[in-house]
């Protein structure tokens, strides 16, 4: 997550899950970032990163699990 963090400080010290993949000739990367207390933390962190030009969503896993946010 290191360009990421580097980009929106906001993630550092989340746990987090990438992956890369080429559409249409652009490499695009898709970064999961975990261990938000509740919806409302990982909210305020995704607009945070949308304030600066990011984009990205909120998301639940379910039952007590984490919420995750997935960020481009």
């Amino acid at each position: 997550m290191g360009k990421l963090t580097n980009r929106h400080s906001v993630l550092t010290g989340f746990n987090s899950a990438s992956s890369t993949v080429k559409v249409n000739g652009k490499t695009l990367i898709r970064l999961a970032a975990m261990g938000f207390g509740n919806e409302q933390a990982a909210n305020s962190v995704c607009n945070s990163i949308k304030s600066s030009g990011g984009s990205c969503i909120v998301r639940s896993v379910g039952g007590n699990k984490p919420v995750r946010l997935a960020s481009r």
